[in-house]
């Protein structure tokens, strides 16, 4: 007997949380109900999204009712995850970085995957594969997730094409982690990468990002990069700030047409606020670390870890990717306001009582 699915609201959080709503959703085993897709203005199911819900659906064997575009109703049933090879195709509106982050937690509950994946490496909204690499699999790592990602091709918008492997091999929870405080910067580095593109136009996007840096301050080193990609073309700039406990990274795609590095300046900006601020995790980083930290401490049972930090504010999908990994896994994950409006949140995700995995564990046996 299947429980009964999980009811969502899918006005609240886009398709970030949906995204991560459909990765527990394979963690648990349980049915997922969202409503709502098109409400608050919302267009409904996506592209993008169905893309994520398509690679859900082929890593969990699920029944999937209401996978249409414009859909404002999903009905997801999974069956358990299993361990192995996949090829996930998610066409030229996919994101291969949300699929990434969707799918590794289950993967590394089940033992070990290579998953090769394509489409959008470098999406216009959301994460982009180097900031993955760069930022998010570090922490990964330190969670006790066992990862390894490599870029083979890119893939920018409108054409996609990009081609990406994901290597899962398990996972050992335990150890908490405390980033309230950051400590001292010890670097700062800009990476700007060009895909059928002049170097000129990488060279552009780090000279922009070095002397913003500069002006305010902050020493730093550029890289500038080619990176093959058969079907789009493209740039980004990410600057990453290394700290004595941690990274952050921030990260700007090249619109069409702007050849003169304005978005070297513009991740460098989103630096220089968050160094200003203190935080112990930028504001990506910190959304797209409770689902995957809620999994580790539901999955723990006799010492199950305890993860804090702090981040500059609350922001929506914050809030939203919260609600969700509380709801779904029932965990804590309280969000601590600062005491004035400048002051840094902390989040704090740990075991509140028995989680989801326990329950349907003890059902089972």
């Amino acid at each position: 007997m299947h429980p009964s699915p999980i009811r969502l609201d899918g006005s609240e959080g886009g398709g970030l949380a949906l995204r991560s709503a459909l990765g527990l959703s394979l963690v648990t085993g349980v049915p997922l109900l969202v409503e709502s897709l098109g409400g608050q203005g919302a267009a409904g199911l996506d592209a993008p999204m169905l893309a994520l819900v398509r690679a859900a659906q082929a890593v969990g064997g699920a029944q999937v009712e209401g996978a249409v575009p414009g859909g404002e109703r999903l009905l997801f049933s999974p069956r358990p995850v299993r361990a192995g090879d996949y090829l996930l195709d998610l066409g030229v509106s996919g994101s291969i970085p949300e699929a990434v982050q969707m799918i590794t937690p289950a993967l590394a509950l089940a033992g070990s995957s290579v998953v090769k994946l394509r489409g959008l490496t470098h999406p216009a909204r959301g994460p982009v594969l180097t900031y993955l690499t760069m930022v998010w699999l570090p922490l990964m790592r330190e969670l006790g997730y066992d990862l390894e990602l490599e870029l083979h091709a890119a893939g920018f918008e409108p054409e996609g094409g990009g081609e990406v492997s994901l290597w899962v091999r398990g996972a050992s929870f335990g150890r908490s982690l405390d980033r309230r405080s950051r400590g001292t910067l010890r670097e700062v580095r800009v990476l700007s990468t060009i895909s059928n593109l002049p170097l000129q136009v990488a060279t552009r996007q780090s000279e922009r990002a070095i002397q913003r840096l500069k002006e305010s301050g902050i020493p730093a080193e550029a890289e500038n990069i080619p990176v093959p990609a058969p079907r789009s073309r493209g740039s980004l700039c990410l600057v990453i700030a290394a700290f004595e406990r941690g990274r952050a990274g921030f990260f700007a795609v090249g619109t069409p047409g702007d050849e003169g590095g304005a978005a070297g300046e513009r991740a460098a900006e989103a630096c220089i606020e968050f160094i200003r601020s203190g935080a112990g995790f930028d504001a990506s980083l910190a959304q797209q670390s409770v689902f995957p930290m809620a999994v580790a401490v539901a999955s723990s049972i006799s010492k199950p870890p305890v993860y804090r930090f702090s981040v500059a504010r609350l922001t929506d999908g914050l809030l939203a990717e919260a609600s969700v990994a509380g709801r779904l896994l029932g965990v804590e994950v309280a969000l601590l306001a600062g005491p004035g409006p400048d002051d840094e949140a902390e989040v704090r995700v740990a075991h509140a009582r028995e989680s989801l995995l326990e329950a349907l564990r003890r059902r089972e046996s």
